[in-house]
């Protein structure tokens, strides 16, 4: 399966109304598919819960200064994300809108890379996202494939476990 990671959640659920209401309605796809997600931060405690709150965003939240749990302070969230929903870093994509703090960090971290293009192109100097959207509901697309794959290598582990032998 797969899990989906959001950096700067506050700059993705801008406060434009249909802005937000398509991050919403992503966040709504995920939840109905079991998807899991997780909000990443580097604003604090205080501040990613307030971020997540302001945009009516309800799942996991990772900060900087280890209020997430048990996590000690001053570690890097990204760090934490596989073991927070459960999935390695290959298998995780982080969505982001800045280049250099979310994107390249999650590339570096093992990371799937999903560049929320608000303006402009992204940097030369930086390996190239491996996806691009301009729009939330975008994000879903980019999932159907990786999310089919996983589906269909689930039925097909479950068929050869509960197979029964020919001599039945």
């Amino acid at each position: 399966m797969i899990a989906v990671a959001f950096i700067y959640a506050s700059a993705l659920g801008k406060s434009e109304a249909d802005e937000r209401a398509a991050f919403e309605q992503t966040l709504v796809q995920l939840d109905r598919l079991a998807v899991p997600h997780a909000m990443v931060s580097r604003s604090g405690r205080h501040g990613a819960q307030r971020d997540a709150q302001a945009i009516g965003y309800t799942g996991a939240v990772l900060s900087d200064d280890g209020g997430d749990g048990d996590s000690p302070t001053g570690t890097d969230p990204l760090s934490r994300l596989p073991a927070a929903v459960g999935f390695p870093p290959d298998r995780i994509f982080c969505v982001g809108v800045d280049p250099d703090a979310d994107i390249e960090p999650a590339r570096q971290a093992g990371m799937q890379t999903v560049w929320l293009r608000r303006v402009g192109d992204f940097p030369p100097q930086l390996p190239a996202p491996d996806h691009t959207i301009t729009s939330m509901p975008e994000l879903l697309e980019v999932l159907s494939g990786p999310y089919t794959r996983a589906l269909l290598g689930m039925r097909y582990v479950l068929n050869s476990v509960t197979a029964k032998p020919p001599s039945y």
